[in-house]
C-alpha cells in the first residue's frame, strides 16, 4: 500500500483565554439622552381619552386589522384550493347533494308519482335506482 501525504498544513488557533476580556472603555455621550414622552404628549393623550377619540381610533384600527386578516386568509384559501383542489375533493367525498325538488318530493311520502320509482333488475331482486 502506498500512503499519500496530504499537503494541507494544520493551522493552530490561539488558545481561548480563561478569563473574559474587558470591553473597551465607554466614551461619555455628547448628546442629551432621548426622552420618550414629554409633558405635551401626555396632556394630548389625556385629552384624546377624555373626548373618546382614542377609543374610536383604537376600534377603527382593530377593525381594519381584522378586515386585512380575513382578506389575506381568503386569498390564502383560494391559493390552497387552486393548488390542491380542496373544494373538488371535499365535494367528491361528500357525494352528490339532493336537489330541492327531490328532497321536497321525498318528504311528501311514496305516493303515486310523488318520488322516484325504483325498478328491480330481472332475476336479481336488486333495485337499480333508475326511474
Amino acid at each position: 500500500m502506498v500512503t499519500v501525504a496530504a499537503s494541507i498544513r494544520w493551522h493552530h488557533h490561539p488558545p481561548i483565554p480563561s478569563h473574559p476580556s474587558r470591553p473597551p472603555p465607554r466614551r461619555p455621550r455628547s448628546v442629551a439622552p432621548i426622552r420618550a414622552f414629554g409633558r405635551a404628549d401626555l396632556d394630548g393623550f389625556a385629552r384624546r381619552l377624555a373626548s373618546g377619540e382614542a377609543l374610536r381610533e383604537a376600534w377603527r384600527r382593530a377593525s381594519d386589522g381584522i378586515e386585512l386578516i380575513t382578506f389575506e386568509a381568503r386569498r390564502a384559501a383560494d391559493r390552497v384550493d387552486r393548488r390542491f383542489s380542496v373544494s373538488r375533493r371535499l365535494s367528491a367525498a361528500r357525494g352528490p347533494r339532493p336537489t330541492a325538488r327531490a328532497s321536497s318530493t321525498r318528504s311528501s311520502g311514496s305516493g303515486a308519482g310523488g318520488g322516484p320509482s325504483r325498478s328491480t333488475s330481472p332475476g336479481t331482486g336488486l333495485g337499480t335506482g333508475r326511474s
